[in-house]
């Protein structure tokens, strides 16, 4: 039995450590009003958040700031980012975190182009073809975010969970520096060795006969993640050793956006007013800024039911 299949991942990857030296050129290349997309305060503490900015104040940008995403990243935190990007004029996605970090800047990027609510987007899983380009730098191996056409959001109101998936999501950039995962708790990182595990045997079991070649990949990287985990989750490979082996505290209930001021002739300004969503235009590309009006968007039927969380 032959598979057919078209493979294309436009993904750009710096994978080692150091290769954040290389964020200042990627930023220039993509864009030049950033959005900084960030989760609770371990960034911070772990001094990652300041070795990225010292980076990015390299590429004299302007850049704004988003932090507040929690796991099971919540509608409410992507409107606001959809609305500083529209009111800052901004043309470039940055997300320094985890999946949920990820899955959040994804929907932004894909939603900020258009004029409908992204809650509509998401439910009827709408094909977009334009999205603001997106540049990850996660701090845990888990989902595969950074590569992936996925996102999940959850709104809290209607008690829903829904995925999206579309190729418009696909960062254009991935930042894979295993130094930053050193400082991740051994609770998170078993987590997140139990997410690598689940993503693959959902497909490992699936019911469709899969190729030969296909299937032993997915083994090896079972295997790996039974091998290395451990590895991870013990000192001295974590800096500094972890000090707890239970669950962390829950995640900050607070959003806050920010100016990050740049050096260089290039600052950051609030007199750009907010563009209007009555006048479409014609689709942005993902390397230009983003339209002075939101491109039209007919919303479908909603579906039937739900996705499982």
């Amino acid at each position: 039995m032959t598979h057919d299949f078209i493979y294309h991942n436009p993904t750009k990857v710096y994978f080692g450590n150091g290769m954040l030296t290389h964020l200042p050129e990627e930023i220039s290349r993509l864009g030049s009003r950033v959005l900084l997309i960030t989760g609770g305060s371990s960034a911070k503490k772990s001094g990652l958040f300041d070795k990225v900015l010292t980076e990015i104040s390299k590429a004299n940008v302007d850049c704004y700031g988003l932090s507040g995403v929690k796991p099971n990243p919540e509608i409410g935190l992507v409107r606001e980012g959809i609305r500083l990007v529209r009111e800052k004029r901004l043309d470039l996605i940055l997300a320094l975190g985890g999946g949920s970090v990820l899955d959040t800047a994804k929907v932004i990027a894909g939603s900020a182009p258009y004029d409908a609510d992204p809650w509509d987007l998401i439910r009827s899983r709408a094909a977009i073809d334009t999205a603001l380009p997106l540049i990850t730098i996660p701090t845990i191996a888990a989902t595969g975010s950074e590569m992936n056409a996925s996102a999940v959001i959850t709104n809290p109101k209607t008690e829903e969970k829904y995925g999206w998936t579309t190729q418009a999501f696909r960062p254009s950039v991935s930042f894979l520096c295993p130094e930053n995962t050193y400082t991740v708790p051994a609770y998170q990182t078993a987590c997140g060795s139990a997410d690598i595990l689940s993503h693959i045997m959902e497909v490992y079991f699936q019911k469709e006969e899969t190729f030969p070649a296909t299937e032993a990949y997915m083994e090896a990287m079972m295997r790996s993640v039974m091998k290395d985990a451990p590895i991870a989750m013990a000192p001295p490979m974590k800096m500094p050793v972890q000090t707890s082996s239970g669950p962390p505290p829950g995640p900050s209930t607070t959003s806050s956006t920010a100016v990050i001021p740049s050096p260089g002739p290039a600052t950051a300004s609030s007199t750009n007013s907010p563009p209007t969503t009555t006048s479409p235009t014609a689709s942005a590309s993902p390397s230009s800024p983003p339209p002075s009006s939101p491109t039209s968007w007919t919303k479908p039927p909603p579906p039937a039911s739900p996705a499982s969380p």
